[in-house]
């Protein structure tokens, strides 16, 4: 298990004979610590502190390439789903070098905030690569989708500081830096915004991976702040999380949508299932909630099941379906409706190897012993042939 989830900092990791690996309950605080590492973890440990991501700026997906550059985007999508495993990593290793690496980052961007538009409130801008993503949020912070994303890593990243503030001051201030950037900027300025002065949430996206990353979000303001009113919206989206995974033998299969946020809102249901890139930036912070001990061990095997059974599947092109639910139309129980509701393909490509190792599935090993015992080694062959001919920093 302890590979596994060092293999969601960029290195993948072979199977490990480790009985631990089944069923595990939260890990570890995120706390810098002395820790009695076995040979094998010591290895992994030792190639992901030099992987081209980790190390420096040459990795296509290096964390301090991606950082500073202020996009909002670079922070919600491959940031969050790397830092996320970096922590994961702290856990289980307590290695200094890991948090300092999540300092680095968070500082270089902290170092692009900006007022950029004159409101008060400090930002990232969304910048995408191509012209005709969402033309008429370019150079502003008000894509929505991105914002929640974003700052649900930033949130993490403020909590790891605090945990380590007596490890060294510096992680102290930059705690409280972030905790008050995103109460008095990002909060303050969508209240401003939506004219919501109190309660939570005060903006939302009925899709499940930012529905998911706004849960992670509420977790660990409640965690700095004390504040039980970000507890109880954090409860409340974990029911509706819950419900949204439907019972699919011993796995799940969900829609992208969140369908009974949009029924509540009096939108138009949408019933078909999550492609696989944004299963992977669905599953990271469900990954994380599941290592903070908030979501529980049955839903997490159902989560870590839907990536061996469904997902991961070799037999045509690729190596993972193209949604979780397997490009299959199929009639679920959404108990919400108290019905049985058809769900059909999303429509989308099948996942590649860039897919897996670019996401954050490696960090549902603990729930699913079969996987990560079993199929991975020849998932693993690949990547390793691929980093070898491309020079990739997987």
């Amino acid at each position: 298990m302890v590979a596994f989830i060092l293999s969601a900092c960029g290195v993948q990791a072979p199977p490990s004979p480790d009985p631990k690996l089944s069923t595990q309950s939260a890990l570890p605080e995120m706390r810098v610590r002395s820790v009695a590492l076995d040979a094998e973890t010591r290895g992994w440990l030792y190639e992901v502190k030099n992987t081209p991501n980790f190390r420096g700026s040459s990795g296509t997906y290096s964390l301090e390439r991606l950082a500073g550059g202020g996009r909002v985007q670079d922070l919600s999508r491959h940031l969050n789903l790397q830092l996320t495993g970096v922590l994961a990593a702290l856990r289980v290793t307590g290695d200094r070098a890991l948090l300092e690496k999540v300092y680095t980052v968070m500082q270089r961007e902290r170092a692009t905030l900006r007022d950029t538009d004159g409101d008060g409130y400090l930002n990232w801008r969304y910048l995408p690569d191509h012209e005709t993503d969402n033309p008429e949020l370019h150079g502003t912070d008000k894509h929505v989708m991105e914002e929640i994303m974003a700052h649900s890593i930033v949130a993490q990243a403020a909590y790891a500081f605090k945990l380590n503030s007596s490890v060294d001051r510096k992680y102290g201030e930059a705690a409280s830096f972030w905790a008050g950037y995103l109460i008095k900027h990002y909060e303050a300025k969508w209240r401003k915004r939506t004219g919501k002065r109190t309660g939570y949430p005060i903006i939302q996206k009925p899709l499940f991976h930012p529905y998911a990353n706004n849960a992670r979000y509420y977790h660990y303001l409640y965690k700095l702040t004390g504040d039980h009113a970000y507890r109880s919206k954090r409860d409340r989206q974990i029911g509706v999380i819950k419900r949204h995974l439907l019972s699919n033998n011993g796995a799940f299969v969900w829609t992208h949508s969140v369908n009974e946020c949009v029924q509540s809102r009096g939108g138009t249901m949408h019933w078909g299932y999550q492609p696989v890139g944004y299963a992977g930036e669905a599953m990271a912070p469900l990954a994380d909630l599941g290592l903070e001990g908030v979501l529980d061990e049955s839903t997490m095997r159902g989560v870590a099941k839907t990536l061996s059974a469904t997902l991961l599947d070799d037999k045509r092109e690729g190596i993972m379906a193209g949604d979780v639910g397997g490009s299959r139309t199929a009639s679920f129980y959404v108990s919400y409706l108290n019905k049985h509701v058809s769900v059909r393909s999303s429509g989308y490509s099948r996942g590649t190897i860039g897919t897996f190792t670019s996401r954050g599935f490696a960090l549902l090993a603990p729930w699913d012993s079969i996987f990560f015992h079993h199929r991975a080694a020849t998932l693993i062959r690949w990547v390793r042939h691929i980093a070898r001919t491309y020079g990739s920093g997987f």
